[in-house]
């Protein structure tokens, strides 16, 4: 019925918030692999990768998804998920940029830079391409039987516009199965800025374990996340070198329910590293650049915050239009230690529930490389 990538994904959205998902999961694959590829052990001819002149040449990329990429090669190829041939080519590609760019004075760059066209070449058929992700299947039940849901979701509605945290929400074989999922996954396909990288629903953020957790969390909290669908979600993983996310709202998104799935072993600092959530509840057309604003930001400096420290296993529930950002990092430096949270969006401000289905939060689709 459809071949463009953009069309897939738009009739994958629409299917996903109408409960089809069966279709949903269909047609979101389709368009992630009409524009990224098959994964490795779906086509496993050697001689056919990287098939360079088959795939765009960057033009820039960000040091932090040089570092990510080289670091989750070898740990794919380590742990047998892929052959050394050619996967470690792709490993050595990846450093070899990177150590370039370093020399070029540029380590404490956090946005894109310009690459010559001699690393664009090395980069093609590497850069923005699928490489692997096992299907996951969640065992059941998938959240903690042991939880008060009730007095969770009463904690949401009982402090306005919303908020809530809840520990040990995940079985912890599900909390590990989603953080080896998201280690091993080559989905992180946005690296246009900042000191991380992204993976989104419309690029390979989906799967079976999003529809059971989906479902896990509409019936666990049927007066808050159960009476709306779900339009979005992503998944973050954080360079250890940079700080996180500065301070923004996604203000089109009804509810937010986002879980941190790295050990804690891993956070250097336990009364930091997690997230900071604002008193200051933006409307639905506040967008990414007024937070640059200076009136903004002296308001921000005036406004009460809840600081959220980060836990293994902690999960956030909160309103869609309270400006937030990620707490200072205090990571180990090794590729198992980065931090990485899942977030899941339901529903769409300002629609009422009853309007949720007839509406789409559709983005514009990544390029495979910038």
């Amino acid at each position: 019925m459809y071949t463009d990538p953009q069309a897939l994904y738009t009739a994958g959205l629409q299917a996903l918030v109408q409960a089809d998902y069966t279709l949903a999961l269909q047609l979101l694959a389709q368009s992630y692999h009409a524009r990224r590829g098959l994964a490795w052990f779906q086509q496993p001819e050697a001689e056919r990768w990287p098939e360079a002149a088959c795939w765009p040449a960057p033009t820039r990329v960000t040091l932090p998804k040089l570092r990510h990429d080289a670091e989750q090669l070898a740990h794919l190829i380590a742990e047998g998920c892929l052959p050394s041939v050619p996967f470690a080519a792709g490993q050595a590609a990846f450093e070899r940029v990177h150590a370039e760019l370093i020399a070029q004075g540029l380590g404490a760059e956090r946005e894109a830079v310009a690459l010559a066209p001699a690393q664009a070449d090395v980069l093609r058929g590497w850069l923005g391409r699928h490489w692997y992700a096992e299907p996951l299947q969640l065992s059941e039940p998938v959240l903690n039987p042991a939880l008060d849901y009730g007095t969770l979701e009463a904690q949401y509605q009982n402090q306005p516009p919303g908020l809530a945290v809840m520990d040990q929400i995940l079985t912890p074989v599900n909390r590990e199965a989603l953080w080896r999922y998201f280690q091993q996954a080559s989905i992180f396909h946005d690296y246009w800025r900042g000191g991380y990288v992204g993976a989104y629903l419309e690029d390979g953020c989906y799967g079976p374990w999003l529809v059971q957790l989906t479902q896990a969390l509409q019936q666990a909290f049927p007066n808050t996340l159960g009476r709306f669908p779900l339009h979005a979600c992503w998944a973050y993983k954080y360079d250890p070198a940079h700080p996180g996310i500065g301070p923004h709202a996604d203000t089109q998104a009804q509810i937010l329910w986002s879980v941190w799935l790295t050990p804690d072993e891993a956070n250097l600092q336990p009364e930091r590293s997690g997230l900071n959530i604002f008193a200051l509840n933006v409307p639905p057309d506040f967008s990414g650049r007024q937070t640059a604003d200076p009136a903004f930001v002296e308001t921000l400096k005036r406004t009460p915050f809840v600081q959220v420290p980060y836990r293994c296993n902690r999960a956030l529930m909160f309103y869609g239009g309270l400006i937030h950002s990620s707490d200072q990092l205090f990571f180990k430096p090794d590729y198992l230690s980065r931090r990485i949270n899942l977030t899941l969006v339901f529903g769409v401000r300002p629609l009422p529930p009853a309007a949720q289905t007839q509406h789409v939060l559709t983005r514009p689709l990544l390029p495979v490389c910038q």
